[in-house]
């Protein structure tokens, strides 16, 4: 399985129905910029540069601040519509998390030279992901799919009570 690069918006004209969808099972809003990208379908989707920009952060910080760090660069593309392309996103969140933003801007061009499948890539294959976007959680060295147990916020939260509990 390859990650998805540098597939235009527009050419998954699925995505205004899928949205909808989860709209409708998450009760999630998508933000005004991130529906005209969708309207536009311009904007060039590359999978391998969030993966980059999103190592490269988790790299540097406490695991504690990790799904701060997502939560942050789903809500520049969700809401705000940035490119998860855009290493001036890297650079904001590396100082908003008081990492030198230059030296991620730099290590994140850097990256994207390479032509090897991106480590996180491969390791949600080895733990099953079969689709991506993907959610694993990890707890006492178990990986569980969350994505696959539950259609609802409801069905989720109950499959993560039972993993955490």
């Amino acid at each position: 399985m390859e990650a998805v690069l540098n597939i235009a918006i527009g050419d998954f004209p699925h995505m205004a129905v899928a949205n909808e969808q989860i709209h409708q099972m998450y009760s999630v809003e998508f933000g005004t910029a991130y529906n005209n990208l969708i309207t536009d379908g311009s904007l060039v989707l590359n999978s391998l540069d969030a993966a980059i920009g999103f190592g490269l952060l988790r790299d540097q910080l406490p695991q504690t601040q990790w799904i701060h760090v997502a939560q942050d660069l789903q809500n520049a593309f969700y809401q705000q519509g940035r490119s998860l392309s855009d290493v001036t996103l890297y650079e904001e969140v590396a100082t908003k998390y008081g990492l030198d933003g230059g030296q991620i801007k730099t290590a994140f061009i850097e990256a994207q030279k390479t032509t090897t499948m991106h480590p996180d890539f491969k390791r949600a294959m080895e733990l099953g992901a079969q689709s991506f976007p993907t959610f694993v959680l990890e707890k006492d060295g178990q990986y569980y799919d969350m994505r696959s147990q539950g259609d609802s916020v409801e069905a989720m939260e109950n499959c993560l009570s039972r993993v955490t509990g």
